[in-house]
């Protein structure tokens, strides 16, 4: 059985994901601004998934392209499989595809 880490209501899927989100979590702790995410509506970031993505996440994907650590958080997201809302500038569906391309092209490496 896979251990799991409670993070307030969410989970950690491994102890490498609790790890990423605490590094994260310092630096941005460290950095002289804010990362937007941390000011902004959780519903910009998590929009109801009844409606169309891509009108959603445009405003925010934005933001995301902007972010100091996009790059951590999107490794976060596909190392917890988030499976909701957008992470280091993708959303799920985007996370997904990206993970199956990798794992084609390391198959045929």
């Amino acid at each position: 059985m896979m251990s799991t880490y409670v993070r307030g209501v969410s989970v950690f899927i491994s102890a490498e994901a609790k790890n990423l989100w605490n590094r994260m979590n310092e630096v941005i702790d460290e950095l002289p601004q804010t990362v937007s995410c941390r000011e902004s509506d959780p519903d910009a970031w998590f929009p109801d998934e009844d409606r169309p993505m891509a009108s959603d996440y445009t405003q925010v994907k934005k933001l995301c392209r902007a972010c100091p650590i996009q790059t951590m958080c999107l490794e976060y997201a596909i190392t917890n499989q988030e499976q909701h809302g957008l992470w280091g500038g993708l959303t799920a569906r985007e996370r997904i595809n990206l993970v199956r391309t990798k794992k084609r092209h390391q198959k045929q490496a």
